[in-house]
Order: structure tokens, then C-alpha cells, then sequence
């Protein structure tokens, strides 16, 4: 009897283990991308800017 109910908690035990990495895991990957399309559009945005603002460094020292 008591043999059973300790091999029912390390299954339990094992499975919240589990569980537990697996939304560790998930939230790492979410993390991860979301962390990469963040980047992708600052530099995005900074590629496009960059001519522009040049644009409008030169105009004023040309003028």
C-alpha cells in the first residue's frame, strides 16, 4: 500500500517536473520570438530612417 502511493507521488511529482518545463520551455521560445521581432523591426525602422535623417542633414548644411 504504501509502496504504491509513493510510486503515485513520484508520478505526480514527475509529471509537474515536466509540466513545469515544458511551459518554461514554451515561454522561453515566445519569449525568444517575440524578442527577435522586436529587433527585426528597430532595425528595420533604423535602416529606413537613417537615409532620411542624412537627407535632412545635408539639406540644412546645404542651406
Amino acid at each position: 500500500m504504501c509502496k504504491s502511493v509513493l510510486m503515485v507521488l513520484h508520478q505526480l511529482c514527475h509529471y509537474q517536473l515536466l509540466k513545469c518545463s515544458s511551459s518554461l520551455f514554451a515561454t522561453m521560445i515566445i519569449g525568444s520570438y517575440l524578442l527577435w521581432i522586436w529587433i527585426t523591426s528597430i532595425s528595420c525602422s533604423l535602416i529606413l530612417t537613417t537615409p532620411r535623417m542624412m537627407n535632412i542633414k545635408y539639406l540644412h548644411v546645404g542651406s
